[in-house]
């Protein structure tokens, strides 16, 4: 039951962050509805203080947690936090100093994913990003990554480690996240 109050949740954080309320076969929610519920569900949450210059929209009440990823070293700085809440697990990593292009970056990435043990496919792919899938003992589990540049600066964005696979459903809701970063 939890898992399907999850679900429900990541399915309505994508469809308010997309806007929704067009007509797809389901009922049609007007602007009002639609505004009122993302106002309701999701909130921005500025990374700036913690060295990320960076604005995410994410669940309301979700916490901002120190990443793995933080070094300095050789004129190079890495900041890296997540911004979390039950299985919505956006980690942000800010790098300084870096002279890779975002091709290098996009291409490092992918070669990464493809690399991680039960790589299956590259499912959907984009200018700045892609999802991808991996088999695991438990089923299926996808995954993201995300560049967004900023002052020259890579902003990358992934899915965040977590103890159960992710659905495609729930890793379009964190991309979306990503994409609506500013």
């Amino acid at each position: 039951m939890k898992n399907y109050l999850l679900s429900l949740m990541v399915v309505s954080f994508v469809f308010v962050s997309c806007g929704g309320g067009g007509k797809s076969g389901e009922a049609a929610n007007d602007s009002t509805n639609v505004a009122s519920a993302k106002a309701s569900t999701t909130q921005e949450y500025d990374l700036t203080a913690n060295g990320i210059p960076v604005v995410v929209t994410g669940p309301v009440g979700a916490e901002i947690i120190k990443g793995i990823g933080n070094s300095e070293s050789e004129g190079l700085k890495i900041v890296n936090y997540v911004v979390q809440k039950d299985l919505f697990k956006l980690d942000v990593t800010y790098t300084t100093g870096s002279e890779f292009t975002a091709e290098e970056l996009m291409n490092d990435a992918k070669e990464l994913a493809k690399e991680e043990e039960g790589f299956v496919e590259i499912v959907s792919e984009e200018t700045n990003g892609f999802i991808y899938k991996i088999k695991t003992e438990e089923g299926d589990d996808f995954n993201f990554y995300y560049l967004l540049l900023k002052d020259g600066n890579p902003i990358e964005f992934e899915s965040g480690l977590n103890m159960e696979n992710y659905t495609l459903d729930q890793i379009k809701a964190l991309l979306e996240a990503a994409k609506i970063a500013k």
